[in-house]
């Protein structure tokens, strides 16, 4: 799986650890493509040649109901939500993401669903101030290779930096990095996650592991009450994201 990091926030460097090509061409509406040659002469046959394209066109709608597809996905999805783990109305003890106590007990989306994640043109994973170890361990990928981007939302600690910076938000970055058409899954914090919210971009994640550091003994500087955890879970369910509390 090829891992990518990304600085994200103040002035941040960019890296460019791997270079996706995704096209989108509007037949009756948008459609996602894999970036290969036979993308590239569908458009170049579709600009050219009117009536080959027409003829493509209904082929290509026909063989690809993307649109269609993605209804019954999120119909499946709401009925696989019903059947995800608990939540936790009360923190637990000694919790912890790293151990596979938690991890054991999580129902993931593809399982609940008995998808192949071979219909998707892109799979992503997308992971905020964390470490994705445990993502290639756990997660069940159908032996699928995942892209992985690790996102940092401070300065890198390094003097090894080029002179091409670039200011971003995750949400700005998100929306112009992943399509609707793609299965995207995502770790973050809960600040990072009401941005999302707020922006209105929280239906391009098909799966979601929130961390939502709680006001407690063990963490001093965290000023939110646990129950405010419980409700932007509760506000997460309501939208449609498949979510899981994380104890990291």
């Amino acid at each position: 799986m090829a891992r990518n990091w990304i600085h994200l926030g103040l002035r941040t460097k960019c890296h460019h650890l791997h270079h996706t090509i995704i096209l989108a061409i509007k037949l009756s509406q948008a459609y996602c493509l894999k970036h290969h040659v036979k993308a590239f002469l569908m458009v170049i046959t579709l600009v050219s040649l009117p009536w080959i394209g027409s003829i493509l066109r209904k082929e290509y709608i026909a063989s690809n109901p993307t649109p269609h597809r993605r209804l019954v996905f999120e119909q499946r999805k709401a009925e696989a939500i019903k059947s995800f783990e608990n939540v936790l109305l009360e923190p637990p003890r000694g919790a912890s993401g790293k151990s596979k106590t938690y991890t054991k007990k999580t129902r993931y989306l593809p399982d609940l669903m008995d998808d192949s994640l071979q219909d998707y043109p892109r799979l992503v994973f997308i992971d905020v101030n964390g470490d994705a170890g445990w993502f290639i361990e756990n997660y069940p990928t159908r032996n699928k290779n995942f892209e992985i981007y690790q996102v940092e939302t401070t300065m890198p600690e390094t003097n090894d930096v080029d002179d091409m910076y670039v200011e971003t938000e995750i949400p700005d970055w998100l929306r112009e990095n992943v399509k609707k058409c793609e299965y995207v899954v995502m770790k973050a914090e809960a600040d990072v996650v009401e941005e999302l919210i707020n922006h209105k971009v929280i239906d391009l994640v098909d799966e979601l592991f929130m961390e939502c550091k709680y006001q407690c003994m063990r963490c001093k500087k965290c000023k939110r009450p646990y129950w405010k955890c419980l409700a932007l879970y509760g506000q997460l369910k309501d939208l449609g994201v498949a979510v899981h509390q994380w104890w990291g």
